[in-house]
């Protein structure tokens, strides 16, 4: 009979760094996918804030939170995005995501 225990041993120790290296990769996209919620919620606020034409407010809150924000004007119909940068500590995250984004398009009445 052999003995097997020191071949699992070593085929662990082969697979854990694998392992380890997906389950903190899972995490960080958790937290990407939270940070895209977040800034659909501040893009909530921010058109709320542009309806009632508080400009100064939306550049307050965008400064505070970090975020970018732009303005695409086509007739009646505006567009703002808001982007923020995702600041990864993982090595092909910052890569392959970047920034995220959100996009909301306001109709405008001329008047």
């Amino acid at each position: 009979m052999k003995n097997n225990k020191g071949q699992a041993l070593i085929e662990f120790t082969m697979i854990l760094p694998v392992i380890l290296l997906l389950i903190i990769y899972i995490i960080e996209f958790g937290k990407i996918t939270l940070k895209k919620i977040e800034l659909e919620s501040n893009m909530d606020l921010i058109v709320t804030l542009y309806e009632e034409k508080k400009q100064d407010d939306i550049n307050s809150y965008i400064n505070q939170n970090n975020i970018h924000i732009s303005y695409i004007k086509e007739n009646e119909l505006t567009t703002l995005i808001l982007t923020k940068n995702i600041d990864s500590k993982l090595p092909l995250v910052n890569r392959i995501i970047g920034n995220i984004e959100t996009r909301r398009t306001i109709y405008e009445k001329n008047e």
